[in-house]
């Protein structure tokens, strides 16, 4: 799964749209099509939409930080408490 497909699920629980993302960060809907098509997010665009969900989603960014990250293949482990 590309970064884009899961973002777009992710949008979809919360009954957001891709367009509505690409408004919040700032960038043309292109952007987050090339992310559906496989390209990664620059690291800022990637925090950002972690931000913007974990808000959306009334969620700990923790846990939408692992889940993103594996979608660009990067392992994280950012529970609180762990070294």
């Amino acid at each position: 799964m590309t970064f884009g497909e899961w973002l777009r699920i992710e949008l979809t629980k919360e009954d957001k749209t891709m367009s509505w993302m690409a408004k919040r960060l700032g960038v043309g809907p292109s952007v987050l099509t090339r992310w559906r098509t496989g390209t990664n997010p620059r690291t800022e665009h990637f925090l950002k939409v972690c931000v913007i969900l974990a808000d959306t989603q009334k969620k700990p960014i923790n846990g939408i930080l692992e889940s993103a990250a594996k979608t660009i293949g990067v392992k994280i482990n950012v529970h609180k408490g762990d070294n």
